[in-house]
């Protein structure tokens, strides 16, 4: 009886997938975004999110093994230090322009810190959990084609 309702379950899905297509996919939700991912570093992605005329308007590198402030690390792991170069390495602090402000918002248990700067705003959401361990930086250009 199991393998009979396996067999089902397996043919169900195989059903399913194959009607998800991209015609019927741009049909519901329109067209897909212009987005890359790049392999920046070991265990760190970018991805890259374009406006028109294929200009950078965010950069994401998302939640991955990152080493938290008290040097606790999974076996694979990547220090602040990393993502800051990274950073750096992707938006300069010429290209950035000068410091507005930076803040921390609490809402809840969430909350994030910002950094915003003439051309750029960098946020990262906090991990109320693991205080001082960073998860995932978003870097959003400030033009009006990227809002």
């Amino acid at each position: 009886m199991t393998a009979k309702l396996s067999l089902f379950v397996v043919l169900c899905v195989s059903a399913f997938a194959q009607q998800m297509e991209s015609t019927a996919l741009r049909a519901k939700y329109g067209e897909p975004l212009a987005r890359e991912i790049f392999q920046v570093r070991p265990n760190i992605e970018a991805v890259v999110i374009y406006g028109s005329g294929r200009q950078v308007c965010r950069i994401e590198l998302p939640p991955g093994s990152y080493m938290n402030v008290a040097g606790e690390a999974p076996a694979h792991f990547v220090t602040k230090q990393q993502v800051d170069e990274v950073i750096d390495e992707l938006i300069p602090l010429a290209t950035r322009g000068s410091e507005i402000g930076r803040f921390t918002m609490f809402a809840g248990g969430i909350s994030f810190s910002a950094a915003n700067y003439q051309n750029v705003s960098i946020s990262e959401p906090q991990d109320p959990d693991h205080p001082g361990h960073r998860t995932a930086v978003t870097i959003t250009f400030n033009r009006a084609d990227c809002k």
